[in-house]
């Protein structure tokens, strides 16, 4: 093969393949279902993280806000509305990405999910799990801004859950997602099912 000729294909041959083999997973699921488990999981195989929370955070220091959970969300909605475009947190961080394997973690409304979904190289993974193994988690995770009490854990998850048009979409992005996980096991177990997972996506690319 010419020079001239090994020059030319060698860039195409390495962006063909880039494209073929690349692989962005979208992660949704209810609170304290395990999402981060899986976005662990993941990282220990290599792939690069970015999550929509953190992106939030950042903007909530930014502007000296507290990161309770209803302040994080007035945020995210205010940044949708400023844009006027729901899917927005979604092209900032497809902006951030650097490699070809990429998880994004905590998808939460409709619009956020189908604009991943507008890449043919994107797979989104809902996780669900029980609600009172769910506050249970919380409990243990104290992460600042969780509630307190199983009332308070009730009353947001059930509005996150069922919210249409505005905030949090759980349900529905959970309806559209590509695979569940069903994450009332050991850690042990959803790993097992996160690998499953990856090696059904393997045979659809």
């Amino acid at each position: 093969m010419s020079p001239v000729r090994a020059n030319f294909v060698a860039p195409f041959y390495e962006i063909f393949c880039k494209n073929l083999f690349s692989m962005i997973i979208g992660l949704t699921g209810t609170m304290g279902a395990g999402k981060g488990i899986v976005a662990e999981h993941l990282k220990s195989k290599g792939f690069e993280y970015h999550s929509y929370s953190k992106l939030i955070r950042e903007e909530a220091k930014k502007l000296g806000y507290d990161e309770t959970r209803e302040t994080l969300q007035s945020i995210a909605n205010r940044i949708r509305e400023q844009s006027n475009d729901r899917g927005v947190l979604t092209k900032i961080l497809l902006k951030k990405i650097k490699s070809d394997r990429v998880v994004l973690d905590g998808v939460r409304n409709l619009a956020e999910l189908l604009t991943l979904k507008q890449r043919s190289d994107s797979y989104i993974i809902g996780v669900r799990a029980n609600q009172r193994l769910r506050f249970k988690r919380l409990k243990e995770r104290t992460r600042l801004g969780d509630p307190i009490t199983f009332k308070e854990f009730k009353e947001i998850d059930d509005k996150e859950n069922k919210s249409i048009g505005k905030g949090q979409e759980i349900e529905l992005c959970l309806k559209n997602a590509d695979f569940i996980i069903v994450n009332n096991g050991s850690l042990v177990q959803i790993r097992e099912r996160v690998e499953d997972v990856l090696r059904q996506i393997k045979k659809m690319i």
